[in-house]
This record gives structure tokens, C-alpha cells and sequence, in this order.
């Protein structure tokens, strides 16, 4: 599964049936490759934007506030304390007595519940799709900690690219291969190719998420 997070977080998942993905209701694209892949794709829409709305509730807009969210949700145990948030819908009511640090891995947390949430739903009306493994591309990806809070709330290994700009790697890949400067897409692929980073799933932080995602379910 690709999960790309930008304006919202977009989760793809590829599969060399395009009438499994229909069944499952989700947007498709065609993907080029030899496989002949197609994408399904579900989102969380505009998260980033609420994402934004959730940090002015404990953080101010001055200084380097990407730095400060990391800082502050990494001093916060996995579970945030038992705080279980979704930035989707989030209020200041039922913060009072959460520190900071817990409302900002809170909010990393709620986040990665959030797109488990649309996994099981996917695979739930899309039989025989599994979930081994993720890429995560976009700004979160190169947080030190979200993407190890989503490796652990999945529970499956996640690979973050040492660059962020995968968007524009794949379209000068598309346009190399289009321009004939590689013959094939194995070539690119390559010769653009970086090493990256892998998340691997903590068992007792998986744990703590198992459980916290079934009251997170509940609420």
C-alpha cells in the first residue's frame, strides 16, 4: 500500500484486478507498469488542514512548528496517556488537564487510527486484498515518529524514501522513459533510485495500539 500525505492522506492500494477495486467502491486509477497494476484509492480528506486546526489548540504558529509537534509527541508515551483524539473532529472540549505532549501524539496517533479505520474497511468489501507492507511518502514521512506510529498502529513494516519529493521523481521517471532516456521503467527506477529508511513494528507499542484502536472503534 502507498500511503501518500499531503493536503490529505491518500491511501493506494494495488491490485491487478480493476473489478475487485470497483466492488469495493473506491476511486481508481490505471497504474503503468509491467504488471499492468490498477490503484484503489481511499482518503482522508483535507487532513492536513485539520491536522493544522488540532496543533493551534497547544502550540503557537511562530517558530519552526513542525520541530516543536515532533518534539513534543515524542515525549509522549505510545496510547498519549489513554487520550484517544480525531483530528477530523476535533474540539477543545475533554482536553483539560492533557498536556501537550500527549495532545500532539494524540493527534499522530488519531491519524494513523484514522486510515486502519479505512484499511479494514476496504479490505472488508474487497476479498483477498492483504496488507503486508507500506510506503509512505509527503511531509509526515519525514517526521522521526509518525511514520513509526503508523509501522506500530498497522502493524506492518513501513518504507519512508530518503528524498520527499516522490511525486516529482515518478513524473520525471514517466517523462524520461516518454523522452527515451531510459528503455524501460527498471532502468529509471535505477538510476533514480535512493536507499530509504524502514519502519519496523514494535511489538509492545503494537499492543498498546491494538487495544487503544478497539476504543477508538467504540467511541
Amino acid at each position: 500500500m502507498l500511503l501518500s500525505c499531503g493536503t490529505s492522506w491518500v491511501c493506494a492500494y494495488p491490485s491487478k484486478s480493476r473489478r475487485q477495486l470497483l466492488d469495493a467502491g473506491l476511486m481508481i486509477d490505471p497504474y503503468l507498469s509491467e504488471e499492468g497494476l490498477w490503484l484503489g484509492m481511499t482518503s482522508l480528506g483535507e487532513c492536513s488542514v485539520y491536522v493544522d486546526q488540532a496543533l493551534d489548540l497547544v502550540l503557537s504558529r511562530d517558530g519552526d512548528r513542525t520541530a516543536a509537534f515532533n518534539r513534543l509527541a515524542a515525549a509522549a508515551p505510545p496510547g498519549a496517556g489513554g487520550l484517544l483524539l480525531d483530528p477530523m473532529r476535533l474540539s477543545a472540549c475533554g482536553l483539560s488537564g492533557r498536556s501537550s505532549a500527549q495532545i500532539c501524539r494524540g493527534i499522530m496517533e488519531g491519524i494513523a487510527y484514522s486510515v486502519k479505520r479505512q484499511i479494514a474497511a476496504v479490505r472488508q468489501k474487497c476479498g483477498g486484498l492483504s496488507l503486508t507492507r507500506a510506503a509512505m511518502v509527503g511531509g509526515p514521512s519525514n517526521s522521526p515518529l509518525w511514520p513509526q506510529i503508523v509501522s506500530d498502529v498497522l502493524e506492518v513494516p513501513v518504507h519512508v524514501a530518503l528524498r520527499s519529493d516522490a511525486c516529482a521523481v515518478g513524473a520525471a521517471l514517466l517523462a524520461g522513459l516518454g523522452g527515451g532516456v531510459w528503455d524501460s521503467l527498471a532502468e529509471g527506477q535505477s538510476a533514480l533510485w535512493e536507499e530509504g529508511r524502514d519502519y519496523l513494528p514494535d511489538a509492545a507499542a503494537a499492543a498498546v495500539y491494538r487495544r487503544a484502536f478497539r476504543d477508538y472503534e467504540a467511541a
